[in-house]
């Protein structure tokens, strides 16, 4: 098996170097991305790239992070949208951005009032021992951001209630603009919602890393480098407009 791999890898690496003789003008690339991200980053995404290099032929595969690192692993994907740390630590990876976590409140919910003005992040901030006893709307269990939810609760002893978990970002953010309770929400989700504020935890803000991982080989293509910087160049853009929304 292991014979096997190494010689789709090397099979993989020859076609996009041949590609890559083109000059970007034929190639292709295979992308995959988690569905919870999927629908706020490749509607502005693909679009630029199609445009820049029509030639290029772009798949995209939606699956979790654990499916993502399997998938570069067996050479079945040119790069994957990743967050750190990675369970498969000999995946080589290009830095993406550093993602804030924010907590999104109901407008009006008793949490604003014991808001903190902005420190570091630029936004305003609310201690995390606030955080004990109040109604939480939680992601699914294999989700991520559940697993740095959990990580949170424990470390600094919090008693939160779990009132409703789901797999979609999009219910999570409707019932909490609702009122049914707070919800964690990553900084490049953000769009502007009149019933919801957006919080910094801690003065410092806590933050994630997120990625583009790559074949164990660690070839990437001229396609698979222009999709990257697309992806990093959008990524930054979502962070500037975050920064706007209260």
């Amino acid at each position: 098996m292991e014979s096997g791999k190494q010689i789709l890898a090397m099979r993989r690496d020859f076609f996009n170097k041949i590609s890559d003789l083109q000059n970007l003008k034929i190639g292709s690339v295979n992308f995959s991305i988690s569905p919870f991200r999927a629908p706020y980053l490749l509607p502005r995404v693909i679009p630029v790239f199609t445009k820049a290099y029509p030639d290029i032929r772009l798949t995209i595969h939606e699956g979790s992070m654990k499916e993502q690192e399997e998938m570069l692993a067996q050479c079945e994907i040119d790069m994957g949208f990743l967050t750190l740390p990675m369970d498969n630590e000999q995946l080589p990876y290009r830095p993406a951005t550093n993602e804030e976590i924010l907590l999104a409140v109901p407008a009006g919910h008793p949490l604003c009032a014991k808001a903190h003005e902005p420190g570091p992040t630029g936004r305003a901030w609310l201690a995390v021992e606030d955080l004990s006893g109040q109604n939480f709307l939680m992601y699914s269990i294999n989700h991520r951001l559940r697993s740095f939810a959990e990580t949170l609760f424990r470390d600094h002893q919090l008693n939160p209630r779990i009132i409703q978990s789901h797999n979609s970002f999009e219910t999570l953010i409707r019932l909490a603009e609702a009122g049914m309770g707070v919800t964690f929400l990553p900084e490049t989700y953000l769009e502007p919602r009149e019933g919801l504020r957006h919080f910094s935890l801690g003065r410092q803000g806590m933050s994630r890393q997120l990625v583009l991982g790559y074949v164990p080989s660690g070839y990437v293509s001229k396609a698979a480098a222009a999709f990257s910087d697309i992806v990093v160049e959008e990524l930054r853009r979502q962070k500037e407009a975050a920064r706007l929304i209260p």
